[in-house]
């Protein structure tokens, strides 16, 4: 009977001993080798794009442009509303036309508007005046026809230095309408450029 214990714990151990060596002999599988981890690359830096040179004023030249700037001629505008058939508004047209045909033309020309002007305000103001002309629009009327007149003064001497004038027409109807006192101030613009010999190239 002892020998029947004996002979089951030897083999007891025996099976122990099996299991154990079978287990160590086993391979243990191994994680799978991962790419190592790289560091984000630090963005790229857009290259600057060079400025181009940008020359210094010329000393010399901006005294020269200064002083044509000085010496440049300019125009006065200015309506006289003599003629009582004649309303505010249509000098206003006549005028504001001419300016703005002058300021197309000649760019660079300086014109004041002086609203209403008489005769001897023009030739007052032409006498304080250094370089603006002083043009005084007059309208006057005949019958059912208009007709606006205009006189050139020189600064200084107040001299009348050129007469014109334009005249304005009527519609089919016989009426007169904005159209017309517009046309009759570029018209009158048209013929302050020729006499005063107004060129662009004269006003920087």
């Amino acid at each position: 009977m002892r020998n029947a214990k004996w002979l089951v714990a030897l083999l007891i151990l025996a099976l122990f001993g099996t299991v154990t060596f079978a287990q160590s002999g086993r391979k243990q599988k191994k994680a799978p080798d991962l790419p190592p981890v790289q560091g984000v690359p630090a963005p790229s830096k857009t290259p600057e794009t060079p400025q181009p040179d940008i020359p210094e004023p010329d000393p010399e030249k901006e005294k020269e442009k200064e002083k044509e700037r000085a010496s440049a001629k300019g125009i006065i505008l200015g309506t006289d509303w003599a003629d009582m058939n004649v309303s505010m508004g249509m000098a206003d047209y006549v005028r504001r036309a001419c300016h703005s045909e002058l300021s197309r033309v000649i760019r660079g020309l300086e014109i004041r508007n002086t609203g209403s002007m008489s005769r001897s305000d023009a030739i007052k103001m032409a006498k304080d005046e250094d370089r603006f002309y002083v043009v005084a629009i007059e309208f006057q009327s005949f019958g059912s026809q208009y007709e606006v007149r205009y006189t050139v003064f020189e600064p200084k001497t107040a001299k009348a230095i050129g007469i014109g004038s334009a005249p304005i027409y009527t519609d089919s109807t016989g009426r007169v309408s904005y159209y017309s006192f517009e046309r009759a101030g570029r018209d009158i613009a048209q013929q302050l450029i020729r006499r005063l010999d107004l060129r662009s190239s004269r006003f920087p």
